[in-house]
C-alpha cells in the first residue's frame, strides 16, 4: 500500500515556494507608498446594527450588508482626509440606512491606523417612516500596498446614529477596504 503522507508533504512544500516566489515582487516594495494627493477607494462587508426607538419592536442586533464609495487626499504620509458615501442594507428586518461621512485616517505604524468620522445619516426601509440625522463613529483597521497603487486591507468600525430625540442606530462594522493612491 502506497502512503499519501510523502505525497502531501510535497505538494504543501510547493505550494509554499510557489508563493512565496510570487510574493517577492510584494516584499520589494517599500513598506508603504506615499500616501499624499488624491485616492479613491471602498469596502464591502457586514455589521450588526441596532435600532433603539419606541415604536419598534424590542430586537437584537440584525446583520446587514455594508458597501462604502470613498475619494479623498493625503494631506501627509500618515494622514488622509476623504468623504465617504456608505450603505447598511439589513434584509431580516428591510432596514436601509445611508450614510454620508466626512472621515480622517491616521497611521499610527505601517499600514496600522484608527479613524474618526461623521457627518448626516439617513434611516429607512421597515414599518417606521424614513428618518435623517447625524452620524459619527471611529475605528481601526490595516492596509498594505498589494502593488505600487492598491492598498487592500481590514478595518472594523463603530457607528452611532441619531434621529430625533429617541431613535437611535448603533452598528459595528467589518470591512475589506481597497484604496489606489
Amino acid at each position: 500500500m502506497v502512503s499519501i503522507r510523502p505525497l502531501k508533504l510535497t505538494l504543501s512544500a510547493t505550494t509554499a515556494t510557489l508563493v512565496f516566489l510570487c510574493a517577492t515582487q510584494a516584499f520589494a516594495l517599500d513598506g508603504y507608498r506615499q500616501r499624499k494627493g488624491l485616492f479613491y477607494g471602498g469596502a464591502v462587508g457586514f455589521g450588526v446594527g441596532q435600532l433603539d426607538a419606541p415604536d419598534a419592536p424590542d430586537q437584537d442586533g440584525e446583520v446587514g450588508l455594508n458597501l462604502r464609495g470613498r475619494v479623498g487626499g493625503g494631506v501627509t504620509d500618515v494622514f488622509t482626509l476623504d468623504g465617504e458615501m456608505g450603505l447598511m442594507e439589513q434584509f431580516d428586518v428591510e432596514r436601509r440606512v445611508v450614510t454620508g461621512y466626512f472621515g480622517a485616517n491616521y497611521f499610527l505604524y505601517d499600514g496600522l491606523y484608527l479613524r474618526a468620522f461623521g457627518g448626516m445619516a439617513h434611516l429607512g426601509g421597515g414599518k417606521s417612516p424614513s428618518k435623517t440625522g447625524l452620524g459619527f463613529g471611529g475605528g481601526a483597521g490595516y492596509e498594505f500596498f498589494a502593488n505600487a497603487d492598491l492598498a487592500v486591507g481590514m478595518g472594523a468600525d463603530v457607528q452611532l446614529q441619531k434621529f430625533g430625540q429617541e431613535v437611535d442606530f448603533t452598528a459595528f462594522n467589518f470591512n475589506i477596504i481597497f484604496n489606489v493612491y
